[in-house]
C-alpha cells in the first residue's frame, strides 16, 4: 500500500469539505421562524465559506501535483428540504465539529509541506469561528 501524501490529504479534505450539509442548505428551503433568522445569515456564511475552502483545497491539492476526485452530493443530505432551521441546526454543528477533527488531524499530517500546511490551518481557523457563531440550540418563542 502506498503512503498518503500530502496532496492526498487534501483530496480527502475536499470530499470532506463537500459533504458539510452547509452546502445543500444553500440548495435547500427552509423554514426559518423569526427567531432564527440570524442563524440563517450564518449558515449562508458557512456554505459561501465552504464553498471557497473547496477551491482553495483544489489549488493546493493541484500544486501539489495531486488530481481532483470527482464529488457527488451526499444522499444523507437530501432530507434537508423544507425543514425547519432549528431541526438542521444540530445536525450543521455535528458536521462542523466532526469536520474540525479531520482538519486537526490533517494538519498534523500536512505540517512539511507548507502550501499544505498554511491551506489547512487556514481553513481550520474559519471552522473554529463557525462553531463559535453556531448556537448549539435556537432558544424558544416567547
Amino acid at each position: 500500500m502506498q503512503a498518503m501524501t500530502a496532496a492526498d490529504v487534501l483530496a480527502e479534505l475536499l470530499v470532506q469539505e463537500q459533504r458539510l450539509p452547509a452546502r445543500r442548505l444553500l440548495e435547500a428551503t427552509l423554514f426559518v421562524p423569526r427567531r432564527a433568522m440570524s442563524q440563517s445569515e450564518i449558515v449562508q456564511r458557512i456554505a459561501r465559506d465552504s464553498a471557497e475552502h473547496a477551491v482553495w483545497l483544489a489549488d493546493a491539492m493541484t500544486d501539489l501535483g495531486g488530481v481532483s476526485i470527482p464529488y457527488a452530493d451526499d444522499a444523507t443530505t437530501a432530507d434537508m428540504h423544507f425543514q425547519d432551521i432549528t431541526f438542521v441546526l444540530p445536525r450543521l454543528r455535528v458536521a462542523l465539529e466532526d469536520l474540525v477533527s479531520v482538519y486537526n488531524r490533517a494538519a498534523a499530517f500536512v505540517g512539511d509541506e507548507p502550501h499544505a500546511a498554511e491551506t489547512v490551518a487556514r481553513i481550520l481557523t474559519r471552522h473554529r469561528t463557525h462553531l463559535s457563531e453556531l448556537p448549539s440550540s435556537i432558544e424558544s418563542e416567547n
